[in-house]
């Protein structure tokens, strides 16, 4: 499949990783659309990190992330991502395990990969809306989800 760097900013396909995770049901969102589909998926993580950038407060961010070596700043995607699904499970006032609850069905709906944790999820869910759209405009769940978690 790949990977998108959040440091550099780099997305990297490898073709390799196809095989590994091209069984049935895995990837409902990119699967099926060979490179594309790995492609659309690490720029759905890409933009994904861009917006939760803009709109992360910065001024409290704790530690500077940013590389010196590069020139696409991080604010440590993975904290972003984490702090806007503990704001949207805060805005429901959920637990973590009530919002597992609440959204497994959704999660699965792009498949099992997009159901290991909510950056696979947006990631996989940018790609169906990209690839997809006559599906993505069938799932009112995925769509309400995507936006809760600020999907590019």
């Amino acid at each position: 499949m790949g990977y998108y760097n959040s440091t550099t900013g780099n997305v990297t396909i490898d073709a390799a990783d196809y095989n590994r995770v091209s069984r049935p049901g895995w990837l409902k969102g990119s699967g099926g659309n060979g490179a594309m589909g790995f492609v659309v998926h690490e720029i759905g993580h890409a933009l994904h990190h861009r917006k939760l950038m803009e709109t992360a407060d910065t001024s409290t961010k704790g530690p500077d992330y940013t590389s010196g070596k590069t020139k696409f700043p991080s604010f440590g995607f993975h904290s972003l991502a984490e702090s806007r699904t503990k704001v949207a499970r805060n805005q429901a006032n959920l637990s973590e395990s009530e919002w597992r609850d609440k959204w497994s069905s959704t999660f699965r709906k792009v498949g099992d990969y997009g159901a290991t944790n909510e950056k696979e999820f947006v990631a996989e869910a940018f790609a169906m809306k990209v690839l997809r759209p006559d599906v993505w405009d069938e799932l009112d769940d995925v769509r309400e989800l995507y936006d809760l978690l600020e999907g590019p």
